[in-house]
């Protein structure tokens, strides 16, 4: 054999003793950890005081939230009618409105899709007459 094939050979013996030491190892590990959970356990260390609280983020509406407001508004009306909404907060896009203009955002949309919504049920009462 020559030299270089003894070297692998070395080295793949050298790689696989370590495997099972590894192999032996972890079954230990295995086999102590029933004994461990069988074991009482420790009472649980009180919990570390609370550091002062962050003041809560107000609970308003979210962006995405505004966003699905926004979409609604442009399939059942129209883009036009979406941007005249965005446009009476100040923005031309979204992601131009103030975070503080959300709520009236949404507000302004459902009222929009309100009116449609009789507008509708109107229409539908006429072609029953």
């Amino acid at each position: 054999m020559s030299k270089s094939l003894e070297t692998v050979k070395t080295n793949l013996q050298e790689a696989l003793a370590l495997v099972d030491g590894i192999l032996e190892r972890a079954a230990a590990k295995a086999a102590e950890a029933p004994a461990k959970s069988a074991a009482p356990a420790k009472p649980a260390k009180p919990a570390a005081p609370a550091k002062a609280a962050k003041p809560a983020k107000k609970a308003g509406p979210t962006l995405e939230e505004v966003r699905e407001q926004l979409l609604q508004v442009i399939e059942q009306r129209s883009n036009d009618q979406a941007r005249a909404i965005l446009a009476e907060h100040e923005a031309k896009r979204l992601s131009e409105l103030d975070e503080a203009s959300y709520a009236a955002v949404i507000k302004a949309c459902q009222d929009l899709l309100k009116a449609e919504d009789a507008g509708e049920s109107e229409t539908d009462e006429d072609l029953t007459a």
